[in-house]
């Protein structure tokens, strides 16, 4: 099954705020420490589901499937915490709580698919399969679209 990384879009937040880096007022500090700090907790969640990426597949087992899925499961909670942690700028406050709120909504589809991996049922295995790709499809689309409001928002 091929994934990919749900917080793909927020790198376009990091090279879209570049460019508002250039002033010296507290509002573009702010912006820049927030970009600074989303960036972080993207990398990090990209990085470990770069890792993770492709080792469901037809041929693994249930058991290692599930495994996989906490993996995905606990870099996705670790994001959600580090963008819990982070204090976004007052004008992107409702598109950062989105944010947090669209890869938590993820993060439950993991663990809901978690459970049915349990089962060991191949038609149940092939079907979360299915729910977990059109989640991580579902999920990168909105998250992109809150990343186009935040940097609209910023001036990007």
């Amino acid at each position: 099954m091929t994934r990919r990384a749900p917080a793909v879009g927020l790198v376009a937040l990091v090279l879209a705020l570049a460019a508002a880096g250039c002033g010296s007022s507290s509002q573009t500090k702010d912006a820049n420490r927030y970009v600074d700090a989303v960036n972080a907790a993207q990398g990090r969640l990209s990085s470990s589901l770069d890792r993770l990426t492709g080792e469901i597949t037809a041929s693994s087992s249930a058991s290692a499937d599930r495994h996989t899925i906490q993996a995905f499961d606990a870099a996705v909670a670790r994001a959600v915490a580090a963008l819990h942690g982070i204090t976004p700028p007052d004008k992107v406050k409702a598109q950062h709580a989105r944010l947090v709120g669209e890869l938590g909504g993820y993060e439950r589809e993991l663990a809901r698919e978690t459970k049915a991996l349990r089962s060991g049922d191949t038609k149940t295995l092939v079907a979360a399969q299915r729910r977990l790709l059109a989640a991580t499809n579902l999920v990168s689309q909105q998250i992109n679209d809150t990343i186009d409001q935040i940097n609209t928002r910023l001036g990007a």
